[in-house]
């Protein structure tokens, strides 16, 4: 449970400062693998902060 919630939040992090940089695509399957994250709890991760508004506003004032 406790990889989960990092995983989430550092998707989380990445979303809010906009779209995925090479590097955080290199760097989430090392953190997935490191906290076992299945491919299915990685999409609906990826998913889940696609769509969060919350994160999209956040992600729209940082790249300005």
């Amino acid at each position: 449970m406790l990889g989960l919630n990092s995983y989430s939040n550092i998707v989380s992090a990445f979303r809010a400062q906009g779209d995925l940089t090479e590097d955080q695509l290199t760097i989430l399957p090392v953190l997935q693998n490191a906290f076992g994250i299945t491919r299915e709890r990685h999409t609906a991760e990826i998913k889940r902060a696609l769509y969060d508004e919350q994160l999209s506003e956040i992600a729209s004032r940082f790249i300005k």
